[in-house]
């Protein structure tokens, strides 16, 4: 369904755009003969999206689905998300023993953290014990 409404809004606006262009361009009675000076009307809505995609769109690339998750969750605003560092990987959620679908994204961060630090604790005593 939100494929169907994705597609149709495009050939809606696409229609749009392509409908009131020669109205805009033109001279003449009921015509805005604005002529090349069309491209500050295109060229504003192309820096409000610009803008619009620089504060409200999260850089994910590269993030699995827990650590977009995560990233939604630790950081507040767009546009600090491409300094973003994921602590959970999905091996660390597959690690946490019980039942995942009912702990918090943070439950699991923590135990996953708690139990890095138990393993390389045990790894460590056990290489200064040989």
């Amino acid at each position: 369904m939100l494929i169907f409404a994705t597609a149709a809004s495009n050939w809606l606006l696409n229609f749009a755009i392509g409908y009131a262009t020669p109205y805009m361009v033109n001279d003449g009675p009921g015509n805005a003969n604005l002529g090349a000076k069309v491209f500050f009307v295109w060229g504003g809505f192309c820096f409000i999206c610009g803008f619009f995609v620089w504060a409200m769109i999260y850089e994910t690339k590269g993030l699995s689905l827990e650590q977009v998750d995560e990233l939604y969750g630790k950081v507040s605003k767009a546009w600090k998300s491409q300094g973003f560092v994921p602590t959970v990987s999905f091996q660390d959620v597959q690690d946490v023993q019980g039942d995942n679908r009912r702990k918090s994204l943070t439950d699991v961060e923590a135990e996953a953290s708690r139990k890095r630090s138990t393993q390389y604790t045990e790894g460590f005593n056990e290489k200064t014990a040989v």
